[in-house]
């Protein structure tokens, strides 16, 4: 995950330095607010194909984004805001694709043991079985707090 969020950060810090050269000339075109969504997708797969690629099969993404708000002033000067609410949509749509990787990564689990997770009630169930549940689990492998860290950076 970190590994991840490095590479954002590293795509982020270059689109910094090429907008910083908008303010070196006298055109005021981008003198104002603007705002863009950056897709984190590609790379938070990349960052879970690295750390297991076994498992990267069961957590693909395609819907993680966050929105940045730029503020462009006349005197070349400008603020890179990360949009909170996306950040915090960004975690939600991970945590989903978490706890249908793990839905899935555990069905497989069991079927080559050769149980059902019907016979126990559903995934739930069968994890009760060794001790704990998929929310457990989603909330271990999702840590907003430890995402949101990871984006504060920006606004520095």
């Amino acid at each position: 995950m970190k590994k991840t969020l490095s590479i954002f950060f590293s795509l982020l810090n270059a689109i910094t330095m090429i907008l910083s050269f908008t303010g070196c000339s006298e055109n005021n075109k981008f003198v104002g607010e603007w705002s863009a969504q950056i897709d984190v997708s590609d790379e938070m797969n990349q960052g879970i194909l690295d750390n297991d690629e076994e498992l990267a099969k069961y957590f693909e993404s395609d819907n993680l984004t966050i929105s940045l708000n730029f503020t462009f002033d006349k005197n070349g000067s400008y603020k890179i805001e990360i949009d909170e609410a996306s950040v915090d949509i960004l975690c939600d749509n991970f945590a989903a694709v978490v706890k249908d990787g793990f839905t899935a990564y555990f069905t497989d689990l069991f079927a080559e043991q050769g149980m059902n997770v019907e016979n126990f009630g559903g995934i739930d169930g069968a994890l009760k079985v060794i001790g704990t549940s998929l929310e457990e689990i989603v909330k271990e492998s999702v840590n907003k707090d430890d995402i949101k860290k990871e984006f504060e950076d920006v606004n520095d």
